[in-house]
């Protein structure tokens, strides 16, 4: 039996290897659904220009108990918005590196491996990336830690 190689994949074409391309598949809905995500909570005006306040759910209109005072405020609901989002940034940023690591050095591919996993696990949690991403990279974890 042979020695692991350093670098390339272990089907030995010179490929990506599956983990790498399901956790760059994860990375990429996650920042996807920051990009989805921030076009939903944008408020946008009749004429198609972005306006500065929004009339609707996120602020300026009348709260739900009519008496002047807000549910939740603005900057509440901003805060958990951007919050999420750097979640779901951060998981789509692990999942790529690793996926690049992990097919640049395949003695890092259990570190990697780990990593994409718990992030992942973590993007299911908050719901991000479509939900199919997270699952792809909690996929992508399991194999990297399976194939060394």
């Amino acid at each position: 039996m042979g020695t692991v190689p350093k670098t390339g994949n272990t089907t030995g074409r010179g490929g990506l290897a599956l983990s790498s391309i399901l956790a760059i598949i994860a990375g990429a809905l996650m920042i996807a659904g920051i990009i989805v995500g921030a076009l939903i909570f944008t408020p946008w005006g009749d004429n198609g220009m972005m306006m500065t306040t929004s009339p609707g759910m996120m602020g300026g209109g009348d709260d739900m108990m009519g008496d002047g005072g807000d549910m939740m405020s603005d900057s509440f609901m901003w805060g958990i918005i951007w919050g999420v989002t750097a979640i779901w940034a951060g998981i789509g940023a692990v999942c790529i590196v690793g996926a690049y690591a992990i097919h640049r050095n395949l003695q890092s591919t259990t570190t990697w491996g780990i990593a994409i996993l718990i992030s992942s696990i973590v993007g299911l949690v908050t719901v991000g990336g479509f939900i199919i991403g997270p699952i792809l990279g909690i996929v992508a974890g399991i194999l990297a830690l399976v194939k060394k």
